[in-house]
């Protein structure tokens, strides 16, 4: 920011560095959603589409927050042999809010779509979509890059992935 600043670049009303804007200020009231308004829309989403909608808690964060993942298909209660799973993977940066807004409005854009666009309905047809929006809510939380263990998830993944043998 002090960078910019120099460059001549201003930020008229911003009042505070960015460093000091905490989640509260940024959450709610027509904000990013907050992580307990992120699993509402979620639950919403299956509600109003519990044909084509599935949410699976996949696991807890370190310091125990929920991960929740919306898994879409036109089958999502029964593991398809011959469709490929589609990932789309959010908030891995706790900082980078939009990452999580844009999973959660794809989540809504094929629900809402499907049976009536054709290449939305082809798609859930024919894969199993796995939405993630928030893989580190620790981070969204301290509303930083790094996890409750100073993990940088999206710099700490294997690098030598192999697909899974299945029987």
């Amino acid at each position: 920011l002090e960078a910019w600043k120099r460059g001549g670049f201003s930020f008229p009303g911003l009042a505070e560095p960015l460093e000091a804007i905490t989640w509260e200020m940024r959450a709610g009231d027509g904000g990013y959603h907050t992580l307990s308004e992120l699993e509402q829309s979620l639950r919403s989403l299956v509600d109003t589409y519990p044909n084509l909608g599935r949410l699976v808690e996949v696991g807890r964060s370190v310091e125990g927050r929920p991960l929740w993942a919306l898994v879409l298909s036109d089958h999502p209660y029964e593991r398809e042999a011959d469709e490929t799973s589609l990932r789309v993977l959010g908030a891995h940066h706790g900082d980078e809010w939009i990452s999580f807004e844009l999973s959660l409005s794809l989540g809504w854009y094929l629900a809402e779509r499907y049976g009536t666009d054709p290449d939305i309905t082809a798609l859930l047809d024919e894969h199993e979509v796995w939405i993630w929006p928030v893989v580190n809510p620790d981070g969204v939380m301290e509303a930083s890059r790094y996890n409750a263990r100073g993990v940088d998830l999206n710099r700490n993944y294997g690098f030598t992935w192999r697909p899974i043998e299945r029987s």
